[in-house]
């Protein structure tokens, strides 16, 4: 009924926006509203993807996109498998996923599975590292990924039709619809896509005798994949300076589990469902900004395992009502402010009373206020000073203030210098599971929190050839009340609050861009140095004391070169991690994950016919076909083939 709903909503929404005619009395010039004004805060650091990469990876995920283009770590299990990032040290509730300014953090996992996000389905993505996610909400101790997807008002239509084939049948299709005019814009993406993932691979967990010194080689069974999905955005100016969107979202995910390289078979599944709807409000003259959104996310997971005779089903409905309202005081002072209010309801067969047994349901609200002044005296420094507040059940969780600076050191004309710094309080609430989770959550549980700081200085070149960029940040983080599962009595796992953890390091990036006639080169390079050790063991029992985390790598390399010539162009990737510890009272005997590189390449050409352009091209991953596991036991493909074709219809 919800989704009929929304469905019913946006189609009156494009029937207004059809049939509306202008009104001719009192009629002032437009103010498009391009974009809300939502400014990045001073002395924090961001990263947005740019569009080319988004363009060389609409038949990926996200997971691997930001293994690619960013610091942050995914840890995979297998191909078409869960996804979760490692952010800065964190675990993977401390990272933030926002659509559209809605968290997307299943609030029984408190976490994201970034395999279940396409990368086609959004034109922007933006990465706020540490307390830069604050300005957004709370929780992210590493970070926050925002994904967002901007109207466009130009007359006419355009058609995006992409179709992607590759390795271990893999195919994948896309169709993006796009018209409207300078009133009204609507955009339709569908997807589907299937894949049999059956990979070979050395399964290094097992001989087939003793006596032999190599590996047998096995193929990847029980891993087909299907997912499949439909958004819908129809967005309408309401006069000179007012607009209201619409957005409607609905995914559907099947996936066997393959066995891990220790066991001979597996028969688990597991679907999710997601249905998710935004109805916004936007504001946007000289002096202010407002927006207002009101949310519906519907996630349902259903897994079953014959094996273990599991069979489970869980459904979380989340409401969600934000406002953002953002005032230029002076033309040096502005406050960007603004509130969150959200309801969780979850229903599982792994809720259940204490005393009656009885399957539950369980309710979490949470209400947020904060404040943010940008200060920029001169046109050299700037300021931002950010409060937030937040109460969970009607309890008031830890004030959170957040300070930062930015200082133009030096400005000449092909040479810049800029220092950055920040200092804040940060802090994650437990998720549902961790409290409620039958028989062994714990209500109790305290939330972690913590202090961070980042110290950063950005240098910038230019020349009449080329512009050359580089960046040094140092971030340290202190986190107290870590949560970490673990076996109990029975060897039940539980959660408790266990250690206090230090994550620390530098991150370097090189950005070179040069054009040399109708040659255009790109360089990309990112490597961070991480140390995220447990400083402290609250029980006495925990033997994981000053060791780096598990899956943790200290040495995180990505980058790409890029090289464009007329209508050709050529990537190569590249990727590395150190080596990961997977200690645990657990596997005593598998200490770590080796280390590993894998280079990939793209080579493309687009075609054009007035209106009408074609985008083909061929990525080979893992090119020198390398053998690695990014979680224990769960194999990696080696070298894989895939090829897109992108037809393309603008008429304007």
């Amino acid at each position: 009924m919800k989704k009929i709903l929304f469905a019913s909503l946006f189609i009156l929404l494009g029937f207004q926006g059809i049939a509306q005619k202008e009104d001719n009395a009192y009629y002032l010039p437009d103010l498009d509203i391009t974009d809300s004004r939502i400014l990045e805060r001073s002395g924090f650091k961001n990263q947005k993807i740019d569009s080319a990469s988004i363009a060389e990876n609409t038949a990926s995920d996200l997971g691997e996109l930001l293994s690619l283009q960013s610091p942050i770590f995914i840890k995979r299990q297998g191909v078409g498998g869960l996804a979760t990032p490692s952010f800065r040290g964190t675990g993977a509730s401390h990272t933030q996923l926002f659509w559209n300014g809605i968290n997307l953090n299943n609030p029984m996992l408190g976490q994201v599975d970034l395999s279940l996000f396409p990368v086609f389905l959004n034109n922007k993505i933006n990465v706020n590292f540490g307390a830069s996610s604050l300005l957004y909400g709370t929780g992210g101790l590493g970070g926050a990924i925002r994904l967002e997807s901007q109207p466009s008002w130009e007359k006419g239509l355009s058609v995006t039709a992409r179709q992607y084939a590759g390795s271990f049948s893999t195919f994948a299709t896309s169709l993006g619809i796009r018209t409207g005019n300078e009133k009204w814009n609507s955009t339709t993406k569908v997807y589907f896509k299937t894949a049999d993932n059956d990979f070979e691979f050395t399964n290094t967990s097992q001989k087939e005798s003793p006596e032999q010194d190599e590996y047998p080689r096995q193929k990847n069974k029980h891993a087909e994949q299907k997912q499949q999905g439909f958004l819908q955005e129809i967005s309408r100016k309401l006069g000179r300076s007012d607009q209201i969107t619409g957005r409607f979202w609905h995914q559907k995910n099947d996936r066997n589990l393959p066995p891990s390289m220790n066991k001979p078979s597996s028969k688990a599944v597991q679907k999710d469902d997601a249905s998710r709807g935004i109805l916004e409000w936007q504001h946007n003259d000289a002096f202010k900004n407002i927006i207002v959104r009101g949310a519906w996310v519907e996630e349902t997971i259903s897994y079953n395992n014959p094996d273990t005779n599991t069979d489970t089903k869980s459904l979380s409905t989340s409401w969600h009502l934000n406002g953002i309202f953002n005032f230029q005081l002076h033309e040096s002072l502005y406050l960007n402010s603004g509130f969150t209010a959200r309801k969780d309801n979850a229903k599982t067969d792994n809720y259940q009373d204490l005393e009656s047994e009885k399957k539950v349901s369980r309710v979490q609200d949470k209400q947020d206020i904060y404040m943010n002044l940008e200060w920029q005296p001169s046109p050299r420094w700037s300021l931002s000073a950010l409060a937030r507040q937040q109460w969970i059940d009607g309890k008031a969780k830890p004030f959170l203030p957040s300070l930062g600076a930015s200082v133009e050191v030096l400005n000449k004309k092909t040479f810049n210098w800029q220092t950055q710094a920040n200092f804040s309080r940060n802090f994650h609430a437990p998720s549902l599971n961790d409290r409620y989770f039958y028989p062994v959550g714990n209500p109790n549980l305290k939330p972690e929190k913590g202090w961070n700081g980042e110290l950063a200085n950005r240098w910038k070149l230019k020349h009449k050839l080329f512009t050359a960029e580089y960046e040094l940040t140092a971030f340290y983080s202190d986190i107290d009340n870590w949560i970490i599962w673990r076996p109990g009595v029975l060897r039940l796992w539980k959660p408790e609050n266990l250690r206090r953890v230090i994550s620390k390091g530098l991150e370097h990036t090189l950005s070179v861009q040069w054009n040399i006639g109708e040659w255009k080169m790109h360089t990309r390079i990112n490597y961070s140095y991480i140390s995220s050790e447990n400083q402290k063991s609250y029980d006495g029992q925990d033997d994981i004391v000053n060791e780096q985390l598990i899956y943790v790598p200290r040495h995180n390399f990505n980058g790409f070169f890029r090289l464009r010539y007329r209508s050709w162009h050529a990537t190569v990737e590249e990727q590395g991690y150190g080596k990961r510890n997977i200690r645990t009272k657990e596997y005593q005997n598998d200490e770590y994950l080796a280390a590993y590189w894998l280079t990939n390449i793209n080579i493309g050409r687009s075609f054009n016919w007035g209106t009408h352009r074609v985008d083909a091209q061929l990525r080979i991953n893992n090119f020198f076909g390398y053998h690695y596991q990014s979680v224990a036991r769960r194999p990696m493909p080696e070298r894989c083939f895939g090829f897109t074709i992108v037809y393309s219809f603008i008429n304007s």
